[in-house]
């Protein structure tokens, strides 16, 4: 009975994805390693916010399992910039890049996430 509850306890801790979908692990039940998340996307990071318009989006770099490596800027980065992709721009101001403070809301032990304006210029 006390292997079942031990097993039980660490399958619940090492098997669940995030919550979020904007992050490079993937949401639901996975146990083995995620896809990394790298590159571009195409998506061409601005010097300077857009005059007007745009779309505020979020890319998460996280820790899921404790076997994982810890997040980093470039990952999340990424996950902004596949973000801005998904949602048709072709460029990105990006605002801030810093730890996550509510990383255990998304299921990640830690967390860095970039924040940005997506537009098309």
């Amino acid at each position: 009975m006390k292997f079942v509850v031990i097993l039980s306890s660490l399958t619940i801790l090492t098997a669940c994805g995030s919550t979020v979908s904007n992050t490079d692990k993937p949401t639901g039940v996975y146990v083995g390693g995620a896809t990394s998340v790298s590159g571009d996307y195409g998506i061409k990071v601005a010097s300077k916010a857009p005059a007007s318009g745009g779309k505020q989006v979020s890319g998460i770099s996280c820790k899921n399992k404790f076997w994982e490596p810890a997040p980093d800027d470039a990952t999340a980065i990424s996950v902004l910039k596949r973000e801005a992709k998904n949602s048709g721009f072709n460029s990105v101001f990006i605002t801030s890049v810093e730890a996550d403070p509510n990383a255990l809301l998304k299921n990640c032990w830690s967390a860095i996430i970039a924040k940005g304006i997506a537009f098309n210029g």
